[in-house]
């Protein structure tokens, strides 16, 4: 279980920078949520599911008991649980873009 906190520790996200670094770190996240799912060849939904509650338990849950903020995590967990749902289709890439440039908008605007 340390050696996947460790791997986790890398897209880390810090909670200020501009809405660039937003939508880069988002997209690390959505990134690892499919590799997860492409290394462990889950196809179910609920398994799929089950990676994005593995994420949280091993890397945002532990974040939260060192003064990490509930929604941050909550926002890498889901982002981790898109990509665990990539399927190789040609819209996935396209979606997460877009999700990321709409997410990185509404953080520039708040700024």
């Amino acid at each position: 279980m340390n050696a996947l906190r460790r791997l986790l520790a890398i897209v880390a996200a810090p909670t200020d920078g501009d809405s660039y670094q937003w939508a880069v770190i988002g997209l690390g996240h959505v990134m690892l949520g499919a590799a997860l799912q492409g290394l462990l060849g889950v196809t179910a939904a609920a398994a799929r599911l089950g990676l994005a509650a593995l994420y949280w338990a091993a890397k945002e849950h532990g974040d939260m008991r060192r003064g990490g903020a509930l929604r941050d995590g909550l926002v890498d967990t889901a982002l981790v649980g898109v990509g665990c749902f990539y399927t190789g289709d040609r819209w996935w890439p396209v979606a997460v873009m877009l999700t990321a440039a709409v997410g990185a908008w509404i953080k520039e605007t708040r700024a």
